[in-house]
Parts: C-alpha cells; sequence; structure tokens
C-alpha cells in the first residue's frame, strides 16, 4: 500500500537489484519521487532540455526515408513498435518494428543476442533505408551492432538516447534525452 508516495525504479519495487553487469547500469539510475509531481517535473525537465535542432534533423531524416526500422530492447522495443506504428498511420512510411518476439528471440537465440537485429536486416540495404535505434543507457550491443550496419552502407541513423550513451556518438542524427532516470527517459522519448 502506498500512502502519498511513488517509488520509481526501474524493477518497480524497493528490492535490491543485484550487482550484475546487464543490472549495473538500472541500479546506479534508480530513483525515488517523493510525489507524482516531483516525477512530473523531472520528465518535464527532460523533455525541455532536449535540442529541438536535433529532433528537427532527426525529424526531416526520417521524412526523407523510404523505409524506416525501428529498434531497442525492453521500454524502448516497445517506444521502437509504437514509433513505426505512428510512422506508418501518421506519416504513411514504409516503417518496420524489428522488435517482434518471435523473431527476435529466434535469431538472438540461433545467433546470439548481439545479432538479435543485425540478422534482420538485409546485407545489402538500397538508398532509401533509415535505421531508428532506441536505447536509453545508449549502450546496447545489439543497438549498437545495427547501427554500425547502416553506417557501414552510408546510410542514416537516428538515434535516441540518456545524454551520454555510445548510441549518440555512432548515430548520425542524435538526439539526446538528459536524465538518468530510465523511467522519465521512456515517458519523454515517447
Amino acid at each position: 500500500r502506498i500512502k502519498g508516495r511513488m517509488w520509481c525504479s526501474a524493477m518497480g519495487s524497493r528490492k535490491e537489484i543485484h550487482k550484475s553487469s546487464s543490472h549495473e547500469l538500472l541500479r546506479r539510475g534508480r530513483q525515488e519521487f517523493a510525489t507524482w509531481n516531483q516525477f512530473r517535473e523531472h520528465v518535464g525537465k527532460a523533455v525541455r532540455g532536449v535540442d529541438p535542432v536535433a529532433v528537427d534533423r532527426a525529424v526531416s531524416r526520417l521524412a526523407e526515408a523510404r523505409h524506416i526500422y525501428c529498434i531497442g530492447n525492453g521500454g524502448s522495443a516497445l517506444l521502437a513498435a509504437h514509433a513505426a506504428l505512428d510512422l506508418r498511420k501518421f506519416a504513411g512510411k514504409f516503417a518496420v518494428a524489428l522488435v517482434e518476439p518471435g523473431m527476435l528471440t529466434a535469431c538472438a537465440n540461433d545467433y546470439g543476442y548481439e545479432q538479435a537485429f543485425t540478422r534482420q536486416i538485409p546485407a545489402r540495404l538500397p538508398w532509401g533505408f533509415c535505421l531508428l535505434a532506441i536505447s536509453g543507457s545508449g549502450k546496447s550491443p545489439n543497438v549498437l551492432a545495427a547501427a554500425d550496419v547502416f553506417l557501414k552502407q552510408g546510410l542514416p541513423c537516428v538515434g535516441i538516447s540518456m545524454e551520454g550513451g555510445i548510441l549518440l556518438r555512432r548515430c548520425g542524427e542524435p538526439v539526446g534525452i538528459p536524465t538518468r532516470s530510465m523511467q522519465a527517459f521512456e515517458v519523454a522519448a515517447d
């Protein structure tokens, strides 16, 4: 029972997160917001901190693309699926989220999770393709590998991440969201 306090953590509870490498970022990024208003203010500050020029460049790059692949892990996978849906529905783009559970887990099982996205991307992509890569940490190996596929072919990559993520340095059109809270990132990125 919660009385006037909201606990926002990456795992959704006050339980300690094990110090394994996969959870280290989540443990460090965990934040407690005393009230809903504090969380809302934090998200608002993150949204206001996003560079509008970077957003305009990213939107322009997506508008120029004929085909868009959208990728992400966990909550970012849901953001990628939502982005692909909106790009199809409202912009009339051919957009596909490469996060369908069957294909994603089959590729991860057969080739390793680092190649879960790259195995879904054709080896040679024609002009007109663009990647929309979303990663809260900006360090997900499978997202970075997919970005590398696009960069090696000279194709555009729009990256959305918390500021400081490697993804932002690898993508031609980076959009950094200034927060250390994964929850605030996911709300702001949506």
